[in-house]
């Protein structure tokens, strides 16, 4: 059963914000991404961590207004919610690298902790060893980021095509200067119509400042036998399917995502652009 969300249990009576769990050296960062000025809408990080004294004093810093701590362990639900995870827009977890190799097996703690108080809130981990990602095909994590895995695949496609790294780079800096990746949802009157007549529109629409690269849904995750993936909980792990530039139909071939899929409500598309595309307007 789906629990219902209860409104402003932390302690700072907040919602619809991001908590970030264990401070790294790499937190720094990511707060003046999350806060960057060309961010039309800010919102409030709550930081979990068991050491506050470490991080720096940024009173002068203009990306840490809204910056608001919570000492305590990531693993315990009673430091979650005072966190207030289950009114959270995000909950990033970040790797505690204190721990060494252990530092995953807190961030699996971590995940099955935030999944037994709320299920449906979109959790992002960071995972220090590749070897242990598939644990994490048993949580509710809908985005895991292991820097070497990508660490690897960039070196080897940086070989393969000189230049692709600042492709990357342009594309995950967040700033004015510099085209970003944007999830949206789809306009209403696209609901029912295929994934070509979507694109064909915005191919041939002047004046769009935007490149259309996907979609998204939900499916089922499954095994490698093709069994759905039951979490601890016994409830099957729904994790997105994102398809980038889907195919041309090949009669040859069963393909669930080729250009002529038919687009559903809770879809979402990736598109490229300078800024936040208005959809409903453009299109």
């Amino acid at each position: 059963m789906k629990k219902e969300k209860p409104s402003n249990t932390n302690d700072f009576g907040v919602n619809n914000h991001i908590v970030i769990c264990n401070w790294s050296d790499k937190t720094d960062l990511l707060i003046k991404q999350l806060h960057d000025p060309s961010i039309e809408e800010r919102f409030p990080i709550i930081i979990v961590t068991e050491h506050p004294e470490e991080i720096p004093d940024f009173d002068e810093d203009d990306s840490y207004r809204g910056i608001m701590i919570v000492k305590g362990n990531s693993t315990h639900e009673e430091t979650l919610l005072r966190a207030g995870v289950d009114t959270a827009k995000t909950v990033i977890v970040l790797a505690d690298r204190s721990l060494g190799e252990s530092a995953d097996t807190k961030t699996i703690m971590t995940a099955i902790a935030i999944d037994h108080i709320v299920p449906d809130v979109h959790v992002v981990a960071e995972v220090l060893l590749s070897s242990n990602v598939p644990y994490f095909s048993y949580t509710f994590v809908n985005e895991i980021i292991c820097l070497e895995l990508l660490t690897e695949r960039l070196l080897a496609q940086s070989c393969l095509t000189p230049g692709v790294s600042f492709i990357f780079k342009d594309l995950l800096t967040q700033s004015s200067d510099t085209n970003e990746i944007y999830v949206e949802s789809i306009p209403d009157k696209y609901i029912g119509k295929t994934y070509q007549e979507l694109r064909s529109v915005i191919c041939n629409t002047e004046d769009i400042d935007m490149i259309l690269i996907g979609l998204s849904t939900f499916t089922e995750r499954v095994s490698s036998t093709g069994e759905p993936i039951l979490n601890y909980s016994g409830e099957v792990v729904m994790e997105k399917a994102l398809v980038i530039n889907p195919k041309i139909p090949d009669n040859k071939k069963d393909e669930k995502f080729s250009r002529e899929y038919i687009l559903q409500k809770e879809d979402k598309i990736f598109v490229i652009s300078y800024s936040r595309p208005n959809l409903n307007e453009i299109l």
